[in-house]
């Protein structure tokens, strides 16, 4: 298997699993919103200051909803993985 089909298969089942963290939390619309918006304003944090530390982050619809759906965790991932 690609290092890419990992990587999207990866995200696919952890999109999943944010899905029914959502559907499964009292507070789902407020808890949503907090992880989309933190997601996408880390995501633009981290393309502002890629070239700091030589990281190529494109702004591409992938990582923008990646960063949507699963927020954080996804654009750490992103950058572990462009440093590697």
């Amino acid at each position: 298997m690609e290092t890419n089909t990992i990587f999207i298969v990866g995200c696919a089942a952890a999109a999943a699993a944010m899905v029914i963290y959502y559907l499964r939390n009292r507070r789902n619309i407020a808890s949503f919103i907090a992880g989309t918006v933190s997601g996408i304003v880390s995501l633009f944090l981290l393309e502002k200051v890629s070239a700091l530390f030589s990281l190529n982050i494109p702004l591409n619809l992938f990582n923008i909803a990646g960063s949507l759906i699963l927020g954080v965790p996804y654009v750490v991932i992103l950058a572990i993985m462009n440093f590697l």
